[in-house]
């Protein structure tokens, strides 16, 4: 996955333009942390996101929920937990 060049601020990587990928394969590659896109652009594809910003690590998780709260054209998906993931056979 080639990535779009990216900045961080205050524990959240942030990307320049907003880079378009697969939701599942994201979800897949960024456990535990929560993710910022934007709403309503899906592909017909609807497993196409394009992601905005994401957390650096877990614990930053509720500074990127502070920055979905405040924004009205973005939605956050919630990472895949480590115990999760141990979870699905």
């Amino acid at each position: 996955m080639i990535m779009s060049e990216t900045y961080e601020k205050d524990g959240i990587i942030y990307f320049k333009e907003p880079y378009k990928t697969d939701l599942w394969e994201w979800l897949d590659t960024h456990i535990g942390v929560d993710t910022l896109f934007v709403q309503n652009r899906q592909a017909l594809d609807n497993d196409v996101i394009y992601v905005l910003a994401y957390a650096k690590d877990k614990s930053y998780n509720a500074k990127l929920n502070e920055i979905n709260q405040s924004r009205k054209d973005t939605s956050l998906f919630r990472g895949i937990s480590e115990k999760e993931v141990c979870a699905i056979d």
